[in-house]
């Protein structure tokens, strides 16, 4: 993230929210985007309902964390992340739903919002 010049902060307390990025070089304005960070040494993906309220809550998926050289994030907002969920025909039970095996249908489904270099700049300023 401050690669791409994008400013990183963390919050005091954990209120759902591990990151606040922001970009600084906006001017006046001071577009913010809260991120829930989930890290995993090889794949997985989970949503929990508990993040269903978070205003612009993004949730940034970490896979192969152990091994940065082939690490690679996918970033979406909550309701993103839910639609995949919907879309593999899984609801959220107990409030959460979560897989260690990624089927190859949620792969193609996250791929889209795979982290590429200057995607956070548009993001924060689509905000």
């Amino acid at each position: 993230l401050v690669a791409e010049g994008i400013e990183v902060a963390m919050p005091l307390r954990d209120k759902f929210i591990d990151l606040v990025i922001y970009d600084r070089s906006t001017g006046g304005n001071f577009p913010a985007i809260p991120i829930q960070i989930k890290v995993a040494s090889d794949e997985s993906f989970s949503i929990d309902e508990k993040y269903k309220n978070v205003p612009k809550l993004h949730m940034a998926y970490v896979w192969h964390a152990s091994d940065p050289l082939n690490a690679e994030v996918y970033i979406m907002t909550y309701a993103q992340a839910k639609t995949i969920v919907d879309e593999l025909g899984y609801s959220i039970s107990n409030t959460r739903w979560v897989t260690s095996r990624p089927s190859r249908h949620l792969k193609k489904l996250i791929k889209k919002y795979k982290f590429e270099t200057d995607q956070l700049a548009a993001i924060l300023q689509a905000i």
